[in-house]
């Protein structure tokens, strides 16, 4: 009998202990995916606006009031939607419509304000009048699948900047495509997956630099009454070796790094909010220049076109 009841046990702690593995099973393949790739949504306007702060240290000025360099840039641009009615894509012009900045440099202040540039010194005028209430359009199929970019020559074309030359309008247009896109995971994710990827950008004068990224889908969370994924990011820098073998103006030295957060609506499929904190070790001219930058990214409002 007695060994009759330790059956009987046995048997029913492995059915509990198999229901218990069958029910972690069903809800990790139960967990719900979503798609986080950016969404344009036709008819609609969506006004952006972009806040830096840097902060450089330059050698051989030491603790000195005012030393170095600090800039603050604000931008604001749209994004018009519509269809094209001949392919059925999606035209997103994209307008840089106002400009801000102030900027600190080697104790100098400097202003710059694109709707009263005349105040502001020549080649701030020249470096941000470049693209003010300058446009350009991006072109996605009807799935979102980016296809190709129109009206760059409108952008600035390599501008001289001094001794150097300012962002082609195909890298401006490039590497703001990629600020949407390339910190999205590419696939449908589930909360408390992650996902690795990395990605090389052209940046004008200071050449190609290199991102390596691990990104988590964090949770889901209410904002402003509406169900976003809440995103974390942990990345590193670094410049890849030229091609032709010729040195950058600009290199990133080991322990540059960054970290940011990203809400992401998910019924509009647009990331609304973000926020990334970047810890640089520049090499400039055989000196390293330590930079600290934030950078703020928001969706101010999205309506009909008019």
């Amino acid at each position: 009998m007695m060994v009759c009841y330790k059956l009987l046990y046995m048997k029913a702690a492995f059915l509990t202990s198999a229901c218990l593995v069958l029910c972690i099973i069903n809800s990790a393949f139960s967990a719900e995916k979503y798609s986080l790739r950016p969404h344009w949504e036709t008819g609609k306007v969506y006004t952006l606006e972009n806040d830096t702060q840097m902060t450089m240290a330059v050698p051989g000025l030491g603790q000195q009031s005012g030393a170095g360099n600090e800039t603050k840039v604000q931008q604001t641009m749209t994004v018009t939607v519509t269809p094209e009615a001949t392919t059925g894509n999606k035209l997103a012009e994209i307008k840089f419509s106002s400009i801000k900045a102030d900027m600190a440099m080697m104790g100098a202040k400097m202003t710059y304000d694109s709707s009263d540039p005349s105040k502001s010194a020549p080649f701030l005028q020249q470096s941000f009048g470049a693209m003010v209430n300058k446009s350009f359009t991006m072109v996605f199929d009807k799935d979102d699948t980016y296809l190709e970019a129109r009206g760059l020559d409108t952008l600035s074309s390599g501008t001289p900047l001094g001794k150097t030359k300012a962002m082609s309008g195909k890298q401006l247009a490039e590497m703001f495509r990629k600020s949407f896109e390339m910190s999205l995971p590419k696939e449908p994710i589930a909360a408390g997956e992650t996902w690795n990827f990395e990605e090389k950008i052209e940046m004008g004068p200071v050449g190609v630099i290199s991102i390596k990224v691990t990104g988590k889908f964090d949770s889901i969370v209410e904002r402003e009454g509406r169900k976003h994924a809440k995103l974390l990011l942990d990345g590193t820098f670094s410049t890849p070796e030229a091609a032709d073998g010729k040195q950058q103006m600009v290199k990133f030295g080991d322990g540059s790094k960054f970290n940011g957060e990203i809400y992401f609506d998910i019924d509009r499929r647009v990331a609304t909010s973000s926020e990334t904190h970047s810890d640089l070790k520049l090499g400039v001219g055989g000196q390293e220049m330590p930079m600290k930058q934030t950078t703020v990214n928001k969706v101010v409002s999205i309506e009909d076109i008019k």
